[in-house]
């Protein structure tokens, strides 16, 4: 009967049936070879223990399924939460508007890369750009024209850069590039490309 009840803590209602089914043949099998004796016959014997048997895996089975759903159920709100997490982190350290990274991000990765680029000696390159035109761009077309711009020109730009760059926005029309390993030369190309770029 204990086994009984730890199937019908961990298994499907299916197996639990199974389980049930063959302890009640051979409880009946064992009652039936035991020697008679006064009291309750081996049949009633056999089928109280048998509706015992089936009301407790019964009541098992109903905690078992509560205790499974309230784990689904705290499983999605941790899931919920990590995500919800993520996303609070990437809107700490990202624009909203065009995605990219931010003031904060880039002077995070700024600090990191300096330090990086002293120790190992290594090149790093910032390089500034701002459209020209913007205030002219929103005054024409609408500010909601202008928003389809900047996300335009920062997908554009973060496309065209290394994995290990960062683009950030650091003003209404003003993106900051961080070059790490990058010499003034290279850095000075990929500005005239990316210029080219939204030309």
């Amino acid at each position: 009967r204990i086994q009984t009840m730890c199937a019908a803590s961990f298994f499907s209602a299916r197996a639990v049936a199974a389980h049930i089914v063959w302890i009640l043949c051979a409880s009946g099998a064992t009652l039936a070879l035991l020697p008679a004796f006064s009291g309750p016959s081996p049949v009633a014997r056999w089928a109280v223990g048998g509706i015992l048997l089936t009301i407790a895996a019964a009541v098992m089975g109903r905690i078992a399924a509560g205790r499974r759903a309230t784990e689904e159920r705290l499983r999605a709100v941790i899931e919920e939460r990590e995500r919800l997490q993520r996303e609070l982190e990437h809107l700490a350290d990202h624009d909203p508007l065009t995605g990219v990274a931010n003031r904060r991000r880039l002077e995070q990765d700024l600090t990191r890369e300096l330090a990086r680029a002293r120790r190992e000696s290594a090149p790093l390159c910032l390089v500034t750009l701002d459209l020209d035109g913007l205030k002219q761009h929103n005054d024409t077309y609408g500010h909601a024209a202008g928003d389809r711009l900047l996300k335009y020109v920062a997908s554009t730009w973060a496309g065209a850069l290394r994995a290990t760059d960062l683009i950030a926005r650091t003003g209404g029309d003003e993106f900051v590039v961080l070059l790490p390993n990058c010499p003034l030369e290279m850095a000075e190309s990929l500005s005239d490309r990316l210029s080219g770029e939204v030309a």
